[in-house]
């Protein structure tokens, strides 16, 4: 069955290992150095139990694209919920960068690197293989 959607193996493999690295390097320093990521990125409001669950949470998604690249299409889901959160997260953040004059510069910065793993998800994303009927 994978042979079918041959073409998407790479591309899948691509989007865990800059899941893996990326998001992985990231989510460590929310978990163990979320004061300096904090006031690096000049946020004004600190919750550094939020920011430490939101790295927990990219150290999954990082340990999980691990387990991707040996089983592309089963790993799917992964890609698909960073797809998602991304997408939704960008959908409330962007409002509020556009009317809040206090709102930090670092919001745009976290808008360009959610849109390049949305294009990154949907181009390796098999989308025929996720919405058909096929089983793996």
């Amino acid at each position: 069955m994978e042979e079918k959607y041959a073409k998407h193996i790479p591309r899948l493999k691509f989007m865990y290992w800059v899941t893996i690295v990326v998001v992985g390097i990231m989510g460590i320093s929310y978990l163990f150095f979320e004061s300096l990521v904090m006031g690096s990125l000049k946020w004004t409001y600190r919750d550094p139990i939020m920011v430490n669950i939101y790295g927990a949470i990219m150290v999954a998604m990082s340990i999980l694209s691990i387990l991707g690249l040996r089983k592309p299409m089963r790993y799917i889901p992964v890609l698909m919920i960073q797809l998602i959160y991304k997408i939704l997260a960008s959908i409330a953040i962007i409002p509020r960068l556009i009317t809040s004059s206090d709102a930090p510069k670092s919001g745009w910065v976290f808008i360009v690197f959610y849109l390049f793993f949305i294009v990154g998800d949907l181009w390796a994303i098999p989308w025929k293989y996720v919405f058909g009927s096929e089983k793996e």
